[in-house]
């Protein structure tokens, strides 16, 4: 797009959506059926701008569950103590949750269901992992990760149940 990518997430169907300096979404579609790896995606397209959305974000994260998006929604902190849901095709806030301690917006969040109608997220800042209820706001009291001698910046959750992180380096 020409413009300072913040952070990336990827939908179940393998598309990829990222957020820029600006505050805007944007979508490269994936298409299974392309002659090459090189051309699996499309140029990336804007789907709109995300209310409030910061600069200096650099969190995002695709939820799963239908809860609020009917085919999933992205998950990103707009600012320290604030967690918004993104309709992935019209950058629209869906739901908004305000944490009940702020968290500083570098480093990642995961969103993992829990239950058919339930969700926690995940995030990880520095080398401490914070659990959050996706409904209450609710943050745990951070757990300090051994092993990392910098920052961890991006978080997944993988099927086997696991988070993975990685180090910043």
């Amino acid at each position: 797009s020409g413009s300072s990518a913040q952070n990336i997430a990827q939908d179940l169907s393998g598309n990829l959506y990222v957020t820029d300096s600006s505050g805007r979404l944007l979508k490269s579609t994936f298409n299974a059926n392309a002659p090459s790896a090189a051309t699996a995606y499309s140029a990336s397209a804007v789907v709109g701008s995300i209310s409030g959305l910061s600069a200096a974000n650099a969190r995002l994260s695709y939820d799963p569950t239908t809860l609020y998006c009917a085919t999933g929604c992205l998950v990103t902190m707009i600012n320290t103590n604030t967690v918004d849901w993104i309709s992935p095709s019209t950058a629209a806030v869906v739901k908004t949750l305000s944490l009940s301690t702020s968290l500083s917006t570098g480093g990642d969040i995961v969103v993992v269901p829990t239950a058919s109608n339930d969700e926690t997220l995940y995030v990880v800042q520095g080398t401490t992992l914070y659990t959050i209820n996706a409904s209450s706001g609710s943050v745990s009291a951070g757990v300090s990760l051994s092993g990392p001698s910098n920052s961890l910046t991006g978080l997944a959750y993988i099927p086997n149940g696991d988070l993975v992180a990685c180090e910043q380096i």
